[in-house]
């Protein structure tokens, strides 16, 4: 979850707002570097602008939109912020509880033995990721999640999955001569056959000569549709217990 931009250690002003936003334009640049030049023109007020009237134009490459949605949400402006929340709305919860702006879910504190319970149960999280040993291998380990990502990242990375997509973390297709499609995390890769780990955790291996053809996808393998298994209440101690964990321990029993 979460991206680190690129463009984060320095000032963007007018002349690399500009440059930021030629980034966008190019379809041949990675779009990572894309997700980044968004979130760094989120931080100017002129850059900011320039997303909002794309967003408002939907003129935009479609593995954009949730890091512009996230970006857009993100922003302190609040007249652009009031817009962005209509055209790119928070997802419905489990309980039908309209999800507060980022801005006052960042600043909500949670139960964090709750949190723990829930991300090992019923919000599911522990069916991809690993908290010291424990939960499926799918997505990153989240074991020191709480000293790499800041609460935000944490709401958006839940919200918003494909804003930033780990490296080696992508979503491949693969389409075989008989007409199979598999999609998952490229785990291996031989000059016989490769293996794709799906969403459950199912490992298919498919030999080299049987492909017909594979693509990385710009979307993420979390499922964007998480707020159905949970209350707004639940996501804020999940996030409470995820700033929790700031260092990996050898294992379960040591927490």
């Amino acid at each position: 979850y979460g991206v680190e931009t690129t463009y984060g250690k320095f000032q963007v002003n007018g002349r690399t707002v500009e440059l930021l936003q030629g980034i966008l334009t190019v379809q041949s640049q990675d779009v990572a570097n894309r997700r980044n030049a968004i979130r760094a023109l989120g931080s100017a007020r002129q850059g900011a602008e320039g997303l909002l009237a794309m967003a408002q134009s939907n003129e935009y490459d479609a593995a954009l939109k949730d890091a512009l949605a996230a970006t857009l949400h993100s922003v302190e402006w609040d007249d652009i912020k009031g817009p962005a929340l209509a055209i790119f709305p928070l997802p419905e919860s489990l309980s039908m509880e309209p999800i507060p702006p980022l801005a006052q879910l960042i600043e909500r504190g949670g139960d964090v033995a709750n949190g723990r319970l829930l991300f090992h149960s019923t919000a599911t999280c522990h069916k991809c990721h690993q908290v010291n040993g424990i939960g499926q291998i799918i997505g990153p380990d989240l074991s020191e999640i709480g000293r790499k990502l800041t609460r935000q990242a944490m709401y958006e990375s839940v919200l918003f999955p494909s804003a930033g997509i780990s490296h080696n973390f992508e979503t491949w297709a693969v389409a075989t001569i008989e007409g199979d499609i598999v999609t998952g995390l490229l785990m291996s890769e031989t000059a016989e056959s490769i293996d794709i780990k799906n969403e459950k955790g199912l490992t298919t291996t498919i030999a080299i000569a049987d492909i017909e053809e594979r693509r990385k996808l710009d979307i993420s393998l979390m499922p964007a549709d998480m707020m159905k298994l949970m209350s707004v209440s639940d996501l804020v101690d999940i996030v409470e217990y995820m700033t929790t964990l700031q260092e990996k321990q050898e294992s379960a029993a040591t927490q």
